[in-house]
């Protein structure tokens, strides 16, 4: 080999030993910089009475990305805002950057997942996908998340027949939280679910199976509303579900009232109520007297729309100790924490 090749090819040996050098030497600083960030995220979560709590970590991802490793994820909380709080938990959580993205944290649930809301029993499920986006940037904190997820299956007794098809959320929340009271405030989410089969355990109204749901939300600290002072205020600004024979729209404020009871009120539009009725009343949801009743609502307020088409109910909705009533006429009650 001539002289000359032989000391290029020397040059160039060194150059890429020092870019992997530098590159293993970044990816190491980023990945503590995770860590580190991960460390102080469960520091500060314990202030807003958020119990998180992770087993072995290792660092992964190089040299195309940074990620953090968690084994054994389990996060508990918001007590004071639900009865009986909301736990979570992962078989395995990565947490990392992309070189091609680097302002966006991607956090990536891996195995069995179980999710416990109130005293309803917990929830076990697997998905194909399910990924949470932040976006970052510089000398800010964040202020917006995005999950993705895809193909849920239910795999404990009680989500035994659970599947989701797709489940997209945004969520934005305030650049700061000063204080735990105020930690419920201000956080504002937009859902849209498709293609839900609900257990199969559960006796749904309108029918196992939820063809779309999407809403708009917004969550108000406790205290703000007089008629519910028993936890935070969730604003449906937006509501559209359409299940079985129902098709509905509407906008709610729901809560616990002072006794922890779920309650709200709102307004609701439904297309071709009558049929929505006949559906209840089949499947034994509510009595045929109280079907008698809506059907005589349904003459003094149901509206067939100016252009034709089905006739449309619109009319106040209410839930007060679980039961819950359109109009004045009360439809069916809600059954207890723990109860099928």
């Amino acid at each position: 080999m001539p002289r000359g090749l032989g000391a290029i090819l020397r040059g160039l040996l060194g150059a890429a030993a020092l870019v992997v050098a530098l590159d293993g030497l970044a990816w190491w600083l980023v990945t503590g910089q995770i860590e580190g960030a991960t460390a102080r995220f469960v520091a500060e979560s314990a202030k807003s009475g958020w119990a998180i709590q992770t087993g072995a970590s290792h660092r992964a991802g190089w040299p195309l990305a940074a990620r953090l490793v968690l084994d054994d994820v389990t996060a508990a909380g918001a007590a004071r805002e639900i009865p009986g709080g909301i736990a979570w938990r992962a078989r395995r959580l990565q947490i990392g950057l992309d070189v091609r993205h680097l302002t966006k944290l991607v956090v990536r649930a891996d195995g069995e997942q179980a999710l416990r809301l109130g005293g309803l029993p917990e929830l076990a499920y697997t998905s194909e996908t399910l990924t949470l986006e932040v976006a970052l940037a510089l000398g800010q904190p964040p202020q917006a998340a995005s999950l993705h997820a895809a193909g849920l299956r239910g795999t404990g007794a009680a989500a035994q027949g659970l599947a989701i098809g797709t489940l997209d959320a945004h969520v934005t929340w305030p650049p700061t939280v000063p204080d735990a009271a105020a930690a419920a405030g201000g956080i504002a989410a937009r859902i849209e679910a498709r293609a839900v089969t609900l257990p199969a355990s559960g006796h749904w109204p309108f029918g196992g199976r939820i063809d779309r749901l999407e809403a708009d939300a917004e969550a108000e600290r406790a205290g703000t509303s007089a008629a519910l002072p028993g936890s935070a205020v969730l604003l449906l600004r937006h509501l559209a579900l359409t299940a079985g024979a129902l098709d509905l729209t509407g906008h709610f404020t729901l809560g616990f009232d002072a006794a922890r009871q779920p309650g709200g009120a709102g307004e609701i539009r439904v297309v071709d109520p009558a049929r929505t009725v006949e559906e209840l009343v089949r499947n034994g949801t509510i009595d045929r007297r109280a079907g008698f009743a809506v059907d005589a609502m349904l003459l003094l307020l149901a509206r067939t729309p100016p252009g034709g088409g089905k006739p449309v109910l619109e009319a106040p909705f209410s839930l007060r100790d679980r039961v819950v009533s359109v109009g004045q006429v009360p439809l069916f009650r809600l059954p207890a924490p723990g109860q099928h």
